[in-house]
């Protein structure tokens, strides 16, 4: 049962990842870095 349950999540994780690479986006991670005006100062030193 467990096991089902984390296969599931996990599917479920590659599946947002997999759409969102489908609309374009490269990186679903580092969206604040594409934004470029979203970004914090942290990332631009």
């Amino acid at each position: 049962m467990r096991a089902k349950g984390l296969l599931m999540a996990l599917g479920f994780v590659l599946l947002v990842v997999l759409v969102a690479w489908l609309t374009g986006d490269k990186s679903p991670f580092a969206a604040g870095a594409d934004a470029g005006t979203d970004a914090p100062p942290a990332a631009t030193e």
